[in-house]
């Protein structure tokens, strides 16, 4: 990307903090004046030139950046301002070779995304010159004497073969005033000793080595180097730590000093701001490490992978996480662990896709900007109540002319899951084109497939499209309930299809095997009524059940004789859907706004293609169409076994086999009814235009010729601009994301896929045994093998195998391997809110407004925004082949059949008349149903009275018994009653008796219990 110039007025464009883009702003045209600190740049202008590389960024580059401003390099001195200097504190530097604007460069990794340059005319600062690197840095003294270091061989001086500026920028050491050059000294260990001279003397030459970007692939440090930024020091330190393996700590880190200390070791570094360089200074460095290395280092963070490796990303997208393991263990000798390598690759991507939450709100300006490069588009936005994304729609304009002018009126529906952490539905709406290939045309991404999202995008294409009769277009979809309902309502006349494909799915849940599978598709691809009548007595013979499945689904859904041979396609498979999905897998996976943008380049790049493509188809009929094409060549062999009879104005009796049939070359119609589905001729009509020497080819509908494919592509889909340049969008609500929700496990990316769809180790695929239920081979049961068999471990001998016979199958006739050209074998396989729309681009102020009522009249009144393009958006034309087929309608002249003797009519009256046969049949099967279902509705409920009945009669004579038990309870409880009445009588008689005798024991006297006194004998002797 070349640099811009800024107009006036326009915004500033916005950076990524981690990118390499920045804006140079030149001044020029006048003068500096002063000196010191009063020093400054009067007069002149300021250009602004954005998106300046740095991997871009030398001399040749300033002077076409230059010349652009009328300035010749060479001819004015040309100087940059370190950033966070100025004009006042020497903070010039001069750009004279490559290594300064490598230099200058420099300053965009540490986060500074503008840098000054003034251009002096006059050379008003002389004697001043100085570089970044600092290699010829001094300052004067006082008195204003001059001072001129001596040369020094160095790395970070003049590259090799930089003669020419070696010799512009460096003399040769000469006197100076009449005195030699000091001789080198010691660089100084302190601050103090480091200090200018106070004269001329004293004159000291330093030797400061500047830390370029080109050291930062193995950085040194050593004292007297020199850093410009403290972010570049901070990083360079970071370098090294991993560089070398060992965990560094910064206990002093700030703006104007850093100190750091390795964790195990003496090592240490001490680095300052220095006035005399104007940068970091190294001051104290002790370089030797005694500590062993480790496998795991502090510094070694996600943001530091993503920044070595955003490139790597940048260059292959779909790099895994053990891809990535592997490249940064091999340059770095250390092993991350994998959440930790899933962040960095996470916040890549997110640097390089942008924001996925703001990616939401940029929908507004992507709509102005899309509509303003391809006008015809259409973009339409549904947010909630919440202001949260809901649902939105688009369509290029190139993509809708194209659809209308060159391809079928068949719409292939189907939808396919966003693999973001928002989730979402993506819908789609796919044609074809010419030569059977896919032609997407309307998407909308909805938060999930339901019936209101499937008809609020049918409604919107078809007024996209300006379809007013729906008879006219086929639909083409899976059998899906919610996708049904929306069709019938939408197009209600329209003939709607199903996948034969996703039937069989359904159908072999029932019913397995391969005999009936292959029955299945036999029946399907019938082309007459007669035919499927005994397809189906065969399926009948096979399986009664599944032929009464296969009885109630509309055979005009799925089966050839019963469609319509309007589309003049006969396609049975959804499969255009399904390769368009897998065609924009990796644009499933990115943010909203960058799939959109992905899907669109793809759709670019893809017209492109065609274009070139179509110029190179020989010949009138599309290739795929072509008579010489391997399937179609098998055809003209098997008119070699067909013998016509002529009848005359075009009809032949053709024999085939044991079969007949009646060919019209002037209706372009056999009985066969393969000529009339596909338009292109079948075998029975290639023997008849050999019986008349004509060539097959020029009785190919028109609609494969290559001029439709030319007219399908003929309208270019221009890019878009960068976002930085996208118009402003005012008067439009914040969109915020789907609400998220957090599930449990890893996100799944991958869809489930079917048994017969698995992946071989060793190529290929291979048949899953997922849901097969083996067999013993010893005893024949189910459910185990041999290994596990009770009776083969027991020693039991082995049950004897039946010989089973096989089965012997219905013949099938010759004429059903007959080889049909069909559209799907040369296909590949593989809640409310407002509806905001923008009306007026020029004014670029969007309106909100209904999307059911200006989507046609904004299609209809598009304007084109100025462009160097002639564009002329107007009205969408008709569908060229629903006009072309009306206007042959009429019957040829020249043919003999009668309105009452026309074999088509009567093979259409045979059609209508099966048709209603099968209504009435299931009319009347419906009916029988439900009178059965009546009958034993009434058994039912005549059992049901009698069973009431019965439990009436149970319930009485249960209640009978619960009186009598009641009763029977009562009695009983009152004997209990006067039981226990008695005994307590009886008790309180006992009681009272009891204490009666109490009391006369108490009123009758006392024996005496008193002990005789004892006497002594002194009391004796006295007695």
């Amino acid at each position: 990307m070349a640099p811009r110039r800024r107009e006036d007025g326009q915004p500033p464009p916005v950076y990524d903090d981690h990118g390499h883009l920045f804006t140079v702003a030149v001044n020029y045209g006048g003068t500096f004046i002063g000196a010191g600190i009063n020093r400054s740049y009067k007069g002149g202008v300021i250009d602004l030139y954005d998106f300046c590389e740095t991997e871009k960024w030398n001399l040749k580059a300033l002077e076409r950046v230059l010349e652009d401003t009328g300035i010749v390099m060479g001819e004015a001195r040309v100087l940059w301002c370190l950033t966070g200097q100025s004009v006042r504190n020497l903070g010039l530097a001069d750009i004279m070779n490559d290594h300064d604007c490598m230099n200058m460069a420099g300053a965009v990794a540490v986060g500074h995304k503008e840098l000054p340059i003034y251009v002096d005319h006059a050379e008003s600062i002389l004697g001043e010159k100085r570089h970044l690197n600092f290699d010829t840095d001094f300052q004067f003294d006082s008195d204003g004497s001059d001072f001129e270091e001596e040369i020094v061989d160095s790395d970070y001086d003049l590259y090799e073969g930089d003669d020419d500026l070696y010799e512009d920028c460096i003399e040769e050491d000469e006197d100076i005033k009449g005195k030699k050059l000091a001789e080198e000294v010691e660089l100084p260990e302190s601050d103090h000793e480091l200090e200018l001279p106070e004269s001329d003397d004293e004159q000291v030459k330093f030797k400061f080595k500047n830390f370029t970007l080109v050291d930062m692939a193995n950085p040194q440090f050593k004292v007297g180097q020199t850093f410009a930024f403290v972010e570049l020091l901070r990083k360079a330190i970071r370098e090294y730590s991993c560089r070398e393996r060992v965990n560094i700590s910064m206990p002093t880190n700030d703006k104007n000093r850093i100190a750091t200390r390795c964790a195990d070791c003496i090592w240490y570094l001490w680095a300052s701001w220095d006035s005399r360089s104007k940068c970091f200074l190294i001051k104290r460095h002790e370089p030797e490490h005694t500590c062993e290395r480790v496998w795991k280092v502090r510094g070694f963070t996600y943001k530091f992978i993503e920044e070595k490796y955003i490139d790597y990303f940048r260059a292959d997208e779909g790099m895994n996480i053990k891809k990535l393991a592997r490249v940064v263990q091999k340059e770095w000798n250390m092993t991350p662990s994998r959440p930790k390598l899933r962040r960095a690759r996470r916040l890549a991507m997110s640097i390089i896709y942008g924001d996925e939450v703001e990616q939401y709100n940029l929908l507004w300006q992507y709509a102005v900007e899309l509509r303003r490069a391809n006008p015809g588009s259409t973009f339409f936005l549904n947010i909630d109540s919440e202001n949260r994304f809901n649902k939105c729609y688009w369509s290029l304009g190139a993509i809708k002319r194209g659809f209308l002018e060159g391809c079928w009126p068949v719409i292939c529906l189907d939808g396919c899951h966003l693999k973001t952490k928002f989730g979402g539905q993506l819908l789609v709406a796919v044609g074809m084109d010419s030569n059977d290939c896919i032609y997407p045309v309307a998407f909308s991404i909805v938060e999930v497939e339901d019936t209101t999202n499937w008809r609020w995008f049918l409604q919107t294409l078809k007024k996209d499209l300006g379809i007013h009769n729906t008879s006219a277009w086929t639909i083409m979809s899976d059998k899906q309930k919610v996708l049904i309902k929306a069709v019938s309502e939408i197009f209600p006349e329209s003939e709607h299809r199903f996948c034969v494909r996703h039937l069989w799915q359904n159908f072999n849940q029932l019913f397995r095997g391969e005999v009936l599978k292959n029955q299945l598709w036999k029946i399907a691809r019938t082309t007459t009524i007669q035919r499927w009548e005994e397809a189906m007595e065969e399926m009948k013979l096979l399986n009664k059940e599944a032929y009464d499945w296969l009885e109630e689904l509309p055979p005009n859904t799925w089966v050839r004789a019963f469609q319509s041979d309007w589309p003049k396609c006969d396609i049975l498979l959804n499969n255009n859907c399904e390769v368009f999905n897998k065609y924009i897998l990796e644009a499933r996976e990115l943010p909203v706004l960058t799939m959109i943008d992905k899907i669109n380049q793809q759709l670019m790049t893809r017209v492109c293609s065609k274009q070139d493509e179509g110029e190179k188809f020989p010949g009138p009929v599309c290739p795929k169409k072509k008579l010489n094409t391997t399937k179609l060549t098998k055809l003209v062999d098997l008119a070699a076994e067909c013998y016509v009879l002529p009848a005359g104005s075009g009809v032949f009796d053709v024999r085939f086999r044991d079969k007949q049939y009646i060919v019209e070359l002037l209706n372009r119609s056999c009985t066969c009814r393969r000529w009339d589905l596909s338009g292109i001729p079948c075998h029975h009509a290639i023997a008849c235009m050999r019986h008349e020497r004509i060539s097959p080819t020029d009785h190919v509908h028109p609609a494969y010729s290559v001029q439709r494919f030319r007219r399908a592509y003929a309208h270019n889909i221009m890019p878009c601009r960068d976002k930085s340049e996208w118009a402003v969008v005012d008067n439009c609500p914040q969109v915020a994301p789907p609400h998220y929700e957090k599930k449990v496990g890893r996100p799944k990316k991958n869809r489930r896929k079917q048994p017969e769809e698995k992946q071989s180790k060793k190529g290929g695929l291979v048949m899953s045994k997922h849901g097969v239920i083996i067999h013993c081979s010893h005893c024949g049961n189910p459910g185990h093998n041999k290994s596990g068999c009770s009776w083969y471990k027991a020693g039991m001998p082995p049950k004897k195998q039946r010989i089973k016979k096989s089965r012997a199958m219905p013949d099938d006739s010759e004429e059903d391997n007959v080889p049909v050209i069909t559209q799907e074998n040369s296909i590949p396989a593989g809640q409310n809110g407002g509806n905001y729309t923008f009306s007026d681009l020029n004014a670029g102020n969007p309106t909100v407004e209904n999307v059911e009522d200006t989507m046609l009249e904004e299609m209809v009144n598009q304007v084109p925004a100025p462009n160097t393009r002639s564009v002329h958006p107007g009205p969408l034309p008709d569908s060229t082949f629903i006009t072309a087929e009306q206007s042959q309608k009429v019957a040829p002249s020249g043919s003999s059949s009668s309105v009452e003797h026309n074999i088509a009519a009567k093979a259409e009256a045979m059609k209508m008349a099966k048709l209603r046969e099968h209504e009435e049949k299931k009319e009347a099967s419906v009916a029988a149903k439900l009178k059965k279902a009546a009958e034993a509705k009434q058994v039912e409920y005549e059992l049901a009275q009698q069973r009431r009945l019965h439990a009436q009669q149970k319930k009485e004579e249960a209640a009978e018994l619960r009186k009598l038990a009641a009763s029977e309870k009562k009695e009983a409880l009152f004997a209990a009653r006067q039981q226990k009445a008695a005994q307590k009588e009886a008790g309180k008689a006992r009681k009272a008796a009891a204490k009666q005798q109490e009391a006369a024991q108490r009123r009758a006297p006392k024996p005496s219990t008193s002990q005789p006194k004892n006497v002594s004998m002194f009391d004796e002797l006295r007695g």
